[in-house]
């Protein structure tokens, strides 16, 4: 005996469940449940499955839920269910990365502002206002260097952990590693501080080098 299920991959929006006027021919079936999800016992072979089998056929013609069996239509729930997660997750996390995006820029902005007699000096000591932008930004690619080992160790202590608690509960846990997420996380904050740094600089260096080093932090 066969078993299959009835999987609807595109007659709803969220890539599965059948709908009514389908779920009503779909009643029709011997031995069938009815619901978004069918489910029946077709034993192949024999006149009895393969009359089952054409009834269904004719059920979910032009509705596009194909007849599947039931460890491919778990396999499609699962992939489904992993990409929505994996959508949920990329909007909670790119929520909190634009405000920790928000309050890096913020943070420059004014730490380059209280260093305008800083600057100043070096423009006394013969350094040109590219030349200053191009230290800020330096020191500012260093930090975000710095806050990526920084995050690497903590993340991979954190990894660990889970992988060794998840492991006395699944065997053989998988372990994936977003590279292409991680990649591009760390060039938007290098992008976002190396300019927001250097916009900064550019706007604390504005103020003649003689006037600006009489100023008191």
């Amino acid at each position: 005996m066969a078993a299959a299920g009835v999987c609807a991959a595109r007659s709803s929006p969220g890539g599965f469940g059948i709908d009514a006027r389908t779920l009503e021919k779909l009643a029709a079936v011997p031995g069938g449940r009815a619901t978004p999800f069918t489910s029946m016992n077709i034993r192949s072979g024999t006149a009895k499955g393969d009359r089952i089998d054409s009834l269904v056929n004719q059920a979910l013609a032009g509705s596009g839920a194909p007849v599947v069996t039931y460890d491919a239509c778990l396999k499609a729930q699962r992939a489904h269910a992993a990409e929505q997660t994996d959508n949920a997750a990329v909007i909670i996390l790119g929520i909190a990365l634009a405000y920790a995006l928000i309050a890096v820029a913020n943070t420059l902005i004014t730490a380059m502002a209280g260093r305008r007699r800083e600057f100043a000096l070096l423009g006394l000591a013969g350094a040109v206002r590219r030349q200053i932008g191009m230290v800020a930004a330096a020191e500012s690619a260093i930090a975000v260097v710095v806050g990526t080992v920084l995050a690497a160790v903590a993340t991979g202590l954190a990894a660990v952990t889970q992988h060794v608690s998840l492991s006395r509960l699944v065997t053989g846990a998988p372990t994936v590693i977003p590279w292409t997420q991680i990649a591009g996380t760390i060039a938007l904050c290098a992008l976002v501080t190396v300019v927001t740094a250097s916009q900064a600089t550019g706007r604390a260096t504005r103020q003649r080098a003689i006037e600006a080093a009489g100023i008191r932090e």
